[in-house]
């Protein structure tokens, strides 16, 4: 929990974290001041993107969920958004999930940072 509370108070700080032995992508949108008081953090994980279940594609479903959580975050005014691992289902996941996956994640960041951890799904 450390590792994030310092992680977060990097991106306030505008600071590029030097963190060796992990894998995290981080995007956020330039900002002039730092925040004073409570910080929202929407902390989410294993979207599993690009999962089929019985043969069947699951992305118009997790498109849905997706405009759904960026929906949730700007009506709550979250400050950042944490993906905490398996963000696809696979290591190696079908070109829509990939495009599902960064449009989410540049659209959720417009408007505040969001940091994603690769987990034991993913191919960091």
């Amino acid at each position: 929990m450390c590792y994030i509370i310092s992680l977060i108070e990097l991106f306030f700080k505008q600071k590029k974290p030097e963190i060796s032995g992990y894998n995290i992508l981080c995007i956020a949108p330039r900002r002039g001041t730092k925040k004073e008081g409570k910080m929202k953090v929407v902390h989410t994980a294993d979207w599993h993107l690009g999962k089929r279940l019985e043969n069947k594609s699951r992305l118009v479903e997790q498109r849905a969920a997706l405009d759904e959580l960026n929906e949730l975050c700007d009506r709550e005014k979250a400050d950042i958004v944490l993906v905490a691992g398996d963000v696809f289902d696979t290591a190696v996941p079908p070109a829509e999930a990939e495009e599902l996956f960064f449009t989410a994640v540049t659209r959720l960041a417009k408007k505040r940072p969001v940091v994603v951890i690769a987990g034991n799904h993913d191919d960091p």
